[in-house]
């Protein structure tokens, strides 16, 4: 029986199993770079919105702070405005504490209300303390 060798082109462009070829070498180092850039990147990118979304929620609670502050002295005055008649500028003052800077500290907020003025000489009737009341 003849012997059968391989056809020579074939086995120029074939490589045996556990074999590399001169193109492949070194592929597998670059894909793992490559990789590893990517996901470095990613990672860099959310730690940035991370970041970004503390900082923006600092501020977001500090303006509603301020607001609901704002608002509750401005309530105060307007119930001692209608249940004393007392219309005089007042000053509203509350304590708490906090972490500032890792510490923990005093907190004070203030409001401040100027002299309300009325605008007409007969009641509204959108105030709650007005409600069911007929002024002819």
């Amino acid at each position: 029986m003849p012997e059968s060798r391989p056809h020579p082109a074939a086995s120029s462009t074939s490589a045996r199993p556990g074999e590399r070829s001169s193109a492949e070498s070194g592929m597998a180092y670059v894909i793992a770079v490559a990789v590893l850039a990517v996901l470095t990147i990613l990672g860099v990118s959310l730690v940035l919105v991370t970041q970004a979304e503390v900082v923006s929620g600092g501020q977001e609670r500090t303006m509603e702070k301020t607001f609901y502050g704002a608002e509750a002295g401005l309530q105060l005055s307007v119930a001692r405005a209608l249940a004393e008649g007392d219309f005089s500028p007042s000053v509203h003052e509350r304590a708490s504490t906090g972490l500032a800077s890792g510490e923990l500290t005093e907190i004070r907020d203030r409001v401040e209300t100027s002299t309300f003025i009325c605008q007409g000489e007969i009641p509204c009737d959108l105030c709650a303390i007005n409600q069911g009341r007929s002024f002819a």
